[in-house]
């Protein structure tokens, strides 16, 4: 990945996802908590969480194009940065 030349976001859903799960990550990993931890801060370090009150008022336009609804936060957070990357890199 080249965060210096690509800007990456990710909507909070993923990361509640993964902490849902925390416990079989860990386990089918065979790594404990903090093991897992430093290997998810250097996956999102150079990622941008897009937060679910960003994505709010998207959610609903987003279900009308995917066919699987938990894929909905993430043409949400496509739609959130259309004509807005700028602002949140900056």
């Amino acid at each position: 990945m080249y965060p210096e030349i690509f800007s990456f976001f990710y909507p909070q859903v993923v990361e509640d996802e993964i902490f849902a799960h925390l416990n079989e990550l860990t386990r089918k990993a065979n790594l404990d908590r903090e093991e897992v931890a430093m290997v998810m801060d250097v996956i999102f370090e150079p990622m941008n969480l897009v937060t679910g009150n960003q994505l709010s008022e998207y959610v609903a336009v987003s279900e009308e194009y995917v066919y699987d609804l938990a894929d909905a936060p993430f043409g949400a957070c496509a739609l959130s940065l259309r004509g807005s990357i700028v602002k949140l890199c900056s």
